[in-house]
């Protein structure tokens, strides 16, 4: 029993000369974590730029139209706002061609990109037929109300055929550039 005592002794005094893991205090450190979340404003669009040609079959008499340019708009944007946007995507040119009247078929649908990001707004076309552009913006898609955070984000693709008329029989040396500006605006 003396020997049984002694080791006892021994072991507890080891014990407190040697620290285990089992004797070991804990320590915290903390930290604030801030998300943000930043505005989210952009338009990309699929194609660049493009040429619009009236077709030799058909002539470039009065009335004649140019075959159509689709353009896919991928548009994003994480603050629409609630209230009814006329005009959410628009379109203007830099300087009108004499002669030219430039169109825009924005009936097709919106599409919102499939998957869990496809956000929650949506935008309706104007007109289901093609509406004159000019050197104003002209509103080609619109977005409806929403409440809440419903309609807030907007994850997709809005297309417009784009073409020109010949508003007056045209020669050779009509025609020109212009800079197409396409505006996406969430207020």
């Amino acid at each position: 029993m003396r020997k049984f005592m002694r080791f006892a002794v021994a072991l507890a005094m080891l014990a407190l000369v040697v620290p285990g893991k089992a004797w070991a205090a804990s320590v915290d450190d903390s930290d604030t974590v801030t998300v943000n979340v930043g505005n989210v404003l952009s338009i990309t669009d699929e194609v660049g730029n493009f040429t619009l040609t009236f077709d030799s079959t058909t002539g470039t008499v009065a009335g004649s139209v140019t075959a159509g340019q689709t353009v896919g708009y991928v548009l994003r944007a994480n603050n629409m706002s609630n209230s009814a946007i006329a005009g959410a995507l628009s379109a203007k040119i830099s300087t009108a061609l004499d002669g030219i009247t430039f169109r825009a078929n924005a009936g097709m649908a919106y599409t919102a990109t499939p998957g869990s990001d496809a956000g929650n707004a949506t935008l309706n076309p104007v007109s289901s037929g093609a509406v004159n552009i000019g050197t104003s913006a002209t509103a080609l898609y619109d977005k409806p109300s929403s409440t809440g955070n419903q309609g807030k984000v907007l994850n997709g693709t809005a297309f417009v055929n784009w073409g020109a008329v010949a508003a007056r029989d045209l020669a050779d040396a009509d025609g020109g550039s212009m800079t197409l500006t396409v505006t996406l605006k969430d207020v």
